[in-house]
């Protein structure tokens, strides 16, 4: 409209948008897993998605099964965070031991037991396992004695934590490209590489027609692109000439090519001369069988197929281009891949988001979705490294006879780096840092798994008892599962996987106010310490929620509290209902600043506020028989003078009813049942 000149107008304008509810359930684990980014938080939403990323389930890690037990136990989306040594490097240094089982070298950062290191010199690089580190002479001891070509007399280089497998492709004996496994970690050392000729196309110059250092006219154009690598051979009366070209533009009805780069004078340019373009092909293979191919690369920039662009989709290679060449066909397997478990800190899982350093949890900081986060892997129980030799080699031409192992190319054993173990007290002080992180953040609850050294009621007491906070929430013991690669093993795992599970679960069937507890647990097949009755009273007067074997019912927690000292905020359910109603108001009324402050935004506000809590008073959410004695409002009028719109909100949050006591009374021939008042024991709530 004009709105110059006089009149009445009318516009119309979208309402504010109402208070839906927003989702609290949405887990973060920070996690050890078998591949995947460092570092770097990513949403899954489901298993398989969680698998294609970050991989299945390896004994150094606790990601994996963490995962599973969330999803199987009815989670929705979740954010993964994956956690990893960095890179860290040293030199031998000295004179190093003959026998060449050990080395000396310069600093130990990361050397430590259980770790893999890569050995490198020009030309050769070579992994092994650390199986002893004296800190006093710097001195490694190896698994096995060092290669014979890695030579003594030069300095060695010495790389740990995670890295990415590798291998170098040629053309004509020189560097081509490197292919990388797109993500850190010993499952790139399972892929392989064959490369090969990919697309091809070739024409003629056109007779009669003469050729400009930068434009030949060609007989056929079709097929040519931009960025073509081309190879350009004319008979000479010297013998053929060859030259390379790469093409800048291509006229297909004038049947033009032009050159990024005028020809040289070793052509002819008034004689014929044939021009071919070519790619190459990648295929990708993991454990010998073909994942991907890609059947048209260039190692042009310019080329729409470029590699180092093209392979950025691939799930399991990146790809860097050490010149404009082809490389040869050729079949070779990616080596150097290390997980960077073993050298793992809790600085690593943790970070320092005060600090800004971004590694573990602090990565989330920017993360808004998450409301329940997790750390399984801080409480890990030691795995030790392992060696598996490769099987011997097979004649493929006689494969029942004895090979020659000089004509056959020996496989490298497989190091499995040994998992990160910590102490209990770094591992409090870890989980002192989670919580902290969750109250700073106030719409997040830690579940805090138990240290693998509490093994008793007691030690699990005292762990517990260094705890307070009603953002925290333990749930133990540890529950074993079935190992998904080996039905007839069992493995013990933290519970936290499990319980954010049931927390979304319950969350998406009722809502955050319904306390997650007494449900089965799918996938849980035992406990690591069972606890009768007794012990589970004095678990419970503490804030540990405990799993216990119900006959008929599976594995089953029956406890949902926080570890808070205060009785106001002893419940999980308690916690989570206003965490969820901050969230929502704090998103829902992103709008109202710089509105009028006047008593009709007072009013609008006040409700949908007033709507929210009276869904969630009649979802079950709110005590009381009516919204008034569910829930309160009232505008702080002093306020609007300093440009402030303050509304106070009290709310009667719905409690559990943890002790619900029957009495069973028999008279004549009937039985009555009555239900008695909730009984709080001693220490209860």
């Amino acid at each position: 409209m004009d709105g110059r000149a006089p009149g009445a107008y009318i516009e119309f304008v979208e309402p504010p948008p109402a208070l839906a509810p927003t989702r609290v359930d949405v887990v973060a684990l920070v996690c050890v897993t078998e591949r995947g980014p460092v570092d770097a938080p990513t949403r899954v939403g489901s298993w398989r998605a969680f698998a294609e990323t970050f991989g299945e389930f390896v004994p150094n890690g606790l990601g994996a099964y963490a995962a599973k037990a969330y999803f199987d136990g009815g989670g929705g989306p979740a954010w993964v965070v994956r956690a990893a040594a960095p890179v860290r490097t040293t030199t031998t240094t000295g004179i190093q031991p003959a026998d060449r089982a050990s080395s000396v070298v310069a600093a130990l950062d990361g050397l430590v037991v259980g770790a893999v290191a890569t050995l490198s010199q020009p030309g050769i690089a070579r992994d092994y396992l650390v199986t002893a580190v004296d800190a006093g002479t710097g001195r490694v001891t190896w698994d096995r004695p060092l290669h014979p070509d890695l030579n003594l007399a030069l300095t060695l280089d010495v790389a740990t934590g995670a890295s990415a497998a590798a291998v170098g492709l040629t053309a004509g004996g020189l560097p081509a490209i490197t292919v990388t496994a797109s993500s850190p970690g010993a499952w790139g050392d399972q892929l392989e590489v064959v490369s090969g000729p990919g697309r091809r196309v070739a024409t003629a110059t056109r007779p009669g027609q003469p050729s400009g250092s930068l434009v030949t006219a060609v007989q056929d154009a079709s097929g040519f692109r931009v960025g073509d690598a081309c190879r350009i051979t004319q008979d000479a009366g010297g013998g053929p000439v060859g030259v390379d070209a790469v093409v800048a533009a291509v006229d297909a009805a004038q049947r033009l090519l032009s050159w990024t780069a005028p020809l040289p004078g070793t052509l002819v340019l008034t004689s014929p001369f044939t021009i071919e373009a070519a790619t190459f092909a990648l295929a990708v293979l993991r454990r010998g069988a073909v994942v991907e191919t890609w059947p048209d690369l260039s190692s042009e920039p310019s080329h729409p197929a470029f590699a180092e662009a093209a392979l950025t989709a691939s799930r399991f290679v990146r790809c860097t281009v050490a010149a404009p060449r082809q490389p040869d066909a050729t079949r070779a397997r990616l080596a150097g891949g290390r997980d960077g478990t073993a050298a793992l800190t809790t600085a690593d899982l943790i970070g320092d988001e005060l600090a800004d350093v971004a590694r573990g949890l602090a990565t989330l900081v920017e993360v808004e979705e998450p409301g329940v986060i997790a750390i399984p892997d801080l409480v890990a129980a030691p795995t030790p490294a392992r060696v598996i030799d490769p099987p011997p080699p097979v004649d493929p031409c006689d494969p029942c006879g004895t090979p020659d192992a000089a004509a056959l190319a020996p496989l490298e054993a497989t190091l499995i780096e040994a998992g990160a173990s910590f102490g209990d007290e770094d591992v409090v002080a870890a989980q002192r840092a989670l919580i902290e992180h969750c109250e700073r953040n106030t719409e997040r609850i830690a579940l805090l798994d138990p240290p693998h050294t509490a093994t008793t009621l007691a030690a699990l007491r005292g762990w517990a008892a260094r705890h307070s906070s009603s953002y925290a929430v333990t749930t133990a013991p540890w529950v074993t599962v079935v190992e998904p690669a080996n039905s007839a093993a069992v493995r013990a795992i933290p519970a936290s996987g499990h319980l954010a599970g049931l927390i979304a679960a319950c969350d998406a069937a009722f809502g955050p106010w319904l306390s997650p507890a007494n449900r089965t647990l799918p996938w849980a097949h035992g406990v690591t310490l069972p606890l009768d009755a007794a012990a589970h009273a004095v678990a419970n007067d503490d804030g540990i929620n405990v799993v216990r074997a119900l006959p008929g019912r599976g594995l089953v927690p029956l406890g949902s509290r926080t570890l808070s000292a205060d009785a106001q905020w002893r419940f999980v359910s308690v916690r989570r209902a206003m965490i969820f109603l901050r969230r929502t108001l704090r998103l829902y009324l992103a709008w109202v600043p710089f509105e009028p402050n006047d008593a009709a935004l007072a009013s609008l506000v006040s409700q949908a506020i007033a709507g929210l809590l009276t869904d969630v008073w009649e979802a079950g959410g709110l005590a009381g028989a009516t919204p008034d004695e569910a829930f309160a409002l009232a505008v702080d009028q002093s306020a609007a003078a300093s440009g402030r719109l303050v509304i106070l909100v009290g709310v009667a949050l719905a409690r559990p009813a943890e002790f619900v006591l029957a009495r069973v009374t028999r008279t004549g021939n009937r039985l009555e049942i009555a239900e008695l008042p909730t009984l709080v024991p001693a220490g209860g709530a």
